[in-house]
């Protein structure tokens, strides 16, 4: 499986540790490369969004906890 990054590569792994958890025994690898993209878009949009709230309340830097 061919991932555009390391960070993706690494998102996919703890995907497939997630689903190892909640008890599946096998993750396809086109169904582990689909929800390391849809993951990834979701983180992305949040990133984007928290970004315009902040920019909006004229801070500076985000404090995410």
């Amino acid at each position: 499986m061919n991932f555009e990054n390391f960070n993706d590569y690494l998102l996919s792994i703890n995907i497939a540790q997630f689903c190892r958890e909640n008890g599946f025994k096998k993750v396809g690898s086109n169904s582990l490369y689909l929800l390391t993209n849809i993951l990834k878009a979701m983180i992305k949009l949040q990133a984007e969004r928290l970004k315009n709230f902040v920019e909006s309340a004229n801070r500076n830097e985000v404090n995410v906890i």
